[in-house]
């Protein structure tokens, strides 16, 4: 009966996610398989969602879109969009991209966030839809009001460029904040930077470098650079330039551009290491196969000047 069903759920759940037991993903999967066999919806997603991911067993992408099918036809939301996920790429069926769009519009009005937050996407970006900011304002506000934090984050990016919604700035503050409060690097990001350049708030280099903090310490190059440029300089707090190049050699270990051009900056001119030209061509040399314009300009005048490097106006030329 439905007590019998639902305890071999929750037996599978416990096995699944180790609760009380050891984790055993072969184990939760036959208890799935016998609570979906009982039409258990809920088991019948997570077995859809093991055979999918090859969890406790072979993947099968045909008996995933099977189990998800039977859990959708019972209203089972999150079965409706993983079903549409699969339609969408032609994965465990037919690529059906219309159909993909339906289930992602029934989750969606089910109250998916996530399936309000994907049809955002789809339609910002022009994919498999056609481009439509208004629409993609309206999932992603449907998104952001029920908690979700990248909605939250492209709805605020959408009021900052006036696209499908009026230019304001301060909204876009305002839906950063949720996001960023809420633990998103993105939008502690984009707070910091609003903050810094008094974008839509009132200018504050303290907040902005508390927020560049925020996201630093979740290991974010973007955030690491940015700090290290207010550390290096002082702003919105005290100087510290040790902090500053530990943090632009974090960055610059992500492969984020700008670092190797500050970095560069400082070898090149000994700003709290010791002048070291060899070590700012090197520099400068990956940020210019990213096409950092720093990058580029200082490297090229390296090559003009023959400071590190034999002089080579042809390589210079080339660079700017």
């Amino acid at each position: 009966g439905n007590g019998d069903r639902q305890a071999q759920y929750l037996i599978g759940l416990r096995y699944q996610l180790g609760h009380g037991v050891a984790v055993d993903f072969p184990a939760a999967r036959r208890w799935f398989a016998e609570a979906a066999n009982n039409g258990h919806a809920a088991a019948q997603d997570s077995l859809g969602i093991m055979h999918a991911l090859a969890q406790g067993g072979p993947k099968n992408l045909v008996s995933a879109a099977a189990w998800f099918r039977e859990a959708a036809a019972q209203g089972y939301i999150l079965s409706t969009a993983n079903l549409a996920a699969l339609f969408l790429r032609g994965a465990g069926t037919d690529k059906n991209v219309p159909e993909a769009m339906r289930l992602y519009r029934k989750a969606a009005n089910g109250g998916h966030d996530n399936s309000q937050y994907r049809l955002g996407v789809f339609h910002e970006q022009g994919l498999v839809v056609g481009r439509d900011y208004g629409a993609a304002a309206k999932w992603y506000r449907m998104a952001a009001q029920g908690g979700h934090l990248m909605a939250q984050n492209d709805l605020a990016l959408l009021y900052q460029k006036g696209r499908g919604v009026e230019h304001d700035p301060g909204t876009a503050v305002g839906w950063f904040k949720k996001a960023a409060r809420g633990g998103l690097v993105e939008s502690q990001i984009n707070l910091g930077a609003a903050f810094e350049m008094g974008a839509g708030v009132a200018k504050d280099e303290a907040k902005a470098r508390q927020w560049y903090t925020k996201a630093a310490d979740q290991g974010d190059g973007r955030a690491q650079h940015n700090l290290a440029v207010m550390l290096s300089s002082g702003r919105g707090g005290a100087r510290d330039q040790p902090r500053a190049i530990e943090l632009y050699t974090l960055a610059a270990a992500q492969a984020y551009a700008p670092a190797y051009s500050n970095l560069g900056l400082l070898y090149e001119r000994g700003q709290g290491v010791d002048i070291d030209l060899a070590k700012a061509l090197q520099f400068y040399e990956k940020a210019a196969a990213q096409d950092e314009p720093i990058g580029l300009t200082n490297l090229a005048i390296l090559y003009v000047d023959g400071r590190g490097v034999d002089r080579d106006y042809i390589r210079a030329a080339g660079l700017y």
